[in-house]
């Protein structure tokens, strides 16, 4: 059995400690694949983000022409629950006109 001299020892631990970092560097948690999906995940939430908040200012603009605008509530009352104005003739169709007549 060969013995190694204490360098000899002490370069093979500095070598696998200096391999084990930057093992550790690349792959580990908050290593460079680690940032990786951080800064992908990041971006994800930002776009996310930016999206809820177009739609926000879309429900808001709805939300105001609901409460202030008559035209708006006449026309969401009109297609939505099929209401219609005092004097107005309502006609009933039989067929749907994107069904053809039988």
């Amino acid at each position: 059995m060969k013995i190694f001299p204490v360098r000899r020892k002490l370069w093979l631990v500095l070598a696998l400690t200096v391999c084990l970092f930057l093992f550790y560097t690349a792959v580990g948690e908050r290593g460079l694949l680690g940032l990786n999906r951080m800064v992908n995940q990041r971006n994800d939430l930002r776009s996310r983000v930016r999206a809820l908040e177009e739609s926000n200012v879309e429900l808001a603009e709805q939300v105001s022409r609901l409460r202030d605008d008559p035209a708006t509530i006449e026309g969401l009352a009109r297609t939505e629950l099929g209401m219609v104005r005092d004097g107005e003739t309502v006609y009933i169709l039989s067929h749907r006109p994107e069904d053809p007549p039988k």
